[in-house]
């Protein structure tokens, strides 16, 4: 199953992970808009790393003190962005199952 937002408590300071795993990508310039919008909107919010990349499927992880539906929030308000309408690796669809986010990339 895809899974995307979880938290797992890190040692020290109250700070979380929040793991986002994007899919659907086709390529690697796709992965990259789509994960420079994510970062350029989760920066006030904590550092994002990458974890782990395959083919067509990414994790990557926001280390905050910010809850999961706090993140969860500002990512939805970026898919819903008038300014980020046409551009490539535009996020689609952010399922939230719990504390699960799945986040499809345009093609």
């Amino acid at each position: 199953k895809l899974s995307g937002v979880s938290l797992a408590q890190l040692d020290g300071a109250g700070a979380s992970e929040v793991l986002i795993e994007l899919f659907g990508y086709a390529d690697q310039q796709n992965y990259a808009s789509a994960r420079d919008a994510i970062a350029e909107r989760l920066r006030p919010e904590g550092r994002l790393e990458e974890r782990k990349l395959a083919r067509g499927r990414a994790t990557l992880a926001l280390v905050t003190a910010k809850p999961a539906d706090f993140i969860f929030a500002r990512l939805k308000v970026l898919v819903a962005d008038p300014a980020m309408a046409g551009r490539p690796g535009l996020l689609l669809r952010p399922e939230r199952e719990g504390s699960t986010l799945r986040m499809e990339v345009r093609r």
